[in-house]
């Protein structure tokens, strides 16, 4: 890779100090300047764009049969998260297909915060070529960041979303969804 003259091979003409292992073997620069172009792919993905409300812009709500409270709500006093919570049991999700993607690897994250007693809360990607992947957002009653990493898109397309399914008062947040191709 070279970004601005900057190889990931040993050296370069902004830092001319080569590392050397045991054996005296020049060692591969850290790839630091691959991680400076990472585009997120998601729109709205920090749900700021529509203020509070039941219908984030760019996310596509599921709902089954019954009334389940996803909407975006302010924090930290400037900032909008997206909240899935409902006083009577609720299955939900929100996601967003996104097209046009080239092939090779991708990165998806998501910041989110619930309670550990929800049945189900996950951050899911499929129809992107290979079999559907997720990782559970149910153990951290702060906020943390969850990765889906090594994703091989191939077919130019893919779903990623949020899903809950919980008893009733039971409650998760969500914010800054990234997916970024990393190669």
């Amino acid at each position: 890779m070279s970004y601005l003259g900057v190889s990931d091979m040993t050296g370069n003409e902004w830092e001319n100090q080569a590392v050397f292992d045991f054996q005296g073997n020049a060692l591969r620069g850290i790839k630091a300047f691959n991680y400076s172009n990472l585009t997120n792919l998601l729109q709205n993905n920090s749900f700021e764009w529509d203020g509070y409300t039941e219908s984030s812009s760019s996310w596509n709500i599921w709902k089954n049969g019954q009334i389940s409270g996803i909407k975006t709500e302010v924090y930290d006093n400037t900032r909008y998260k997206l909240s899935f919570w409902s006083d009577k049991a609720y299955e939900s999700s929100i996601y967003q297909t996104v097209g046009n993607l080239s092939s090779g690897t991708y990165k998806l994250s998501i910041d989110a915060m619930g309670g550990t007693s929800l049945e189900n809360a996950e951050l899911y990607i499929k129809n992107y070529g290979g079999n559907e992947q997720k990782i559970s957002l149910k153990d951290s009653n702060t906020w943390k960041t969850y990765t889906i990493d090594n994703i091989q898109i191939t077919n130019g397309q893919c779903e990623v979303g949020a899903y809950v399914t919980s008893s009733a008062n039971k409650w998760l947040n969500i914010d800054n969804v990234r997916l970024v191709k990393v190669d």
